[in-house]
């Protein structure tokens, strides 16, 4: 008798978890350019799709992650007629997608031809309706060069991506979310895949944190899917409209019927505004780093802010007003407005540690003062390479104002 198989979900392997599939039958095997894809029957999940060591697909829950990435989107906007997915090659996506009597075409981007013919052959389910229906394109590219260069707008955009590593890693920076609102139509809704946030919190809040800098409404929803494993699955969320996601349980029912109210096994009117409700545990999550930021930001404020009325009363160190700026090298601000008055920093030359509410070495802050600017460099934690940098200008009656930051990398 063969030795049974197990084949491991290796992503969280370096934090101390993996867990294991039997595989009882292997259906296909292969290492494509691009990632190692295995296909295999398990008696619990049905068929299992996993690329690199990470589940990405089984056919007995694939329905609870492919209805809630694509329903919640197209039915929060209301009149969406033009649907991009970044990824996806099963094309469950696109099939749900495609329910939607309204939409007028669903273009698909895949990197890899090989996980679409691989799709054709082993999950007929989702691609057989879907590429009989002329709504759909599917294009073979880099999804982040197609969303830089591509013409086209669209109501919707959904990254249906592995995890952050390999190819995929790219479509978790800030670069290609920019890329993705820059193609949205106006009002447009932006959708990731954004992991488990129990195993990987650092994920949800680095795309959120791009999410805020970029959208005005920037947050995720979640959905239980029992093969990703750890929990609650995150879902980010991001638009320029605020009220679509304030949009009532009898109007995404409304808009459910005008769509053709097509048979769901989990995504339901009231399951959609529910998703929205968060634990307090992914709650806060998504709060940190927009929390931190803010910080910084408030901590930098009152510091030039200070600078500047310390200049003027001659108070701790060298002040050099220069034309309604100040060179503030040198100089002792005492953080208020809000901060404990022990929250003291000296400013020199090279540069100091902010004693802020910021934990400077668990953080890596570092900020450094060259004429008029306050350059702040966070280099740890959970957002590293972040650079902030406020400047402060001349009024037209010769008062401080400070511009708006510069951030990069955040």
């Amino acid at each position: 008798m063969a030795e049974q198989r197990w084949i491991a979900e290796t992503l969280f392997e370096s934090d101390g978890f993996r867990m294991s599939y039997a595989a009882d039958r292997v259906l296909y095997e292969t290492q494509t350019a691009h990632q190692h894809l295995v296909l295999f029957e398990n008696r619990q999940f049905g068929k299992v799709l996993m690329l690199d060591g990470a589940t990405q697909v089984t056919t007995k829950d694939e329905f609870i992650y492919h209805e809630m990435m694509t329903h919640v989107p197209i039915l929060a906007h209301g009149k969406v007629r033009e649907v991009l997915i970044i990824g996806g090659g099963d094309c469950g996506i696109a099939e749900e997608a495609l329910k939607h009597r309204a939409i007028k075409r669903v273009t698909q981007v895949e990197i890899d031809p090989a996980v679409i013919e691989f799709a054709k052959r082993h999950f007929p389910e989702f691609t057989k309706p879907v590429f009989a229906d002329k709504r759909f394109e599917c294009v073979i590219d880099d999804g982040m060069r197609y969303v830089a260069e591509t013409k086209r707008r669209f109501d919707v955009i959904i990254v249906d991506s592995t995890d952050p590593q390999g190819p995929g890693a790219v479509l978790f920076t800030k670069a290609f979310y920019q890329g993705c609102k820059r193609c949205l139509a106006p009002g447009g809704i932006l959708v990731t895949q954004n992991g488990v946030p129990m195993l990987q919190p650092g994920e949800l809040a680095s795309s959120l944190g791009h999410f805020r800098e970029l959208f005005r409404d920037a947050t995720c929803y979640v959905a239980a899917i029992p093969t990703y494993v750890g929990g609650h699955m995150a879902m980010g969320y991001a638009s320029d409209d605020r009220r679509l996601r304030a949009a009532s349980e009898a109007t995404i029912a409304a808009r459910y019927r005008r769509a053709g109210r097509f048979a769901t096994r989990y995504w339901t009117p009231a399951v959609h505004r529910a998703a929205f409700a968060l634990p307090r545990f992914i709650a806060m999550q998504t709060q940190a780093r927009a929390a931190k930021t803010q910080a910084l930001f408030g901590a930098m404020r009152s510091a030039m802010v200070l600078a500047h009325a310390g200049c003027l009363a001659n108070v701790g160190g060298t002040c050099t007003p220069t034309g309604g700026s100040v060179n503030m090298e040198g100089a002792i601000i005492n953080m208020v407005n809000g901060y404990p008055a022990a929250n003291i920093s000296t400013i020199t030359p090279g540069g100091i540690v902010l004693a802020t509410q910021i934990n400077p070495s668990a953080d890596g802050v570092t900020v450094g003062v060259v004429g008029n600017s306050v350059t702040i460099d966070i280099n740890g934690g959970t957002v590293p390479n972040c650079r902030i940098t406020y400047t402060e200008a001349t009024s037209p009656n010769l008062s401080p104002l400070i511009l708006p930051p510069d951030v990069s990398g955040c």
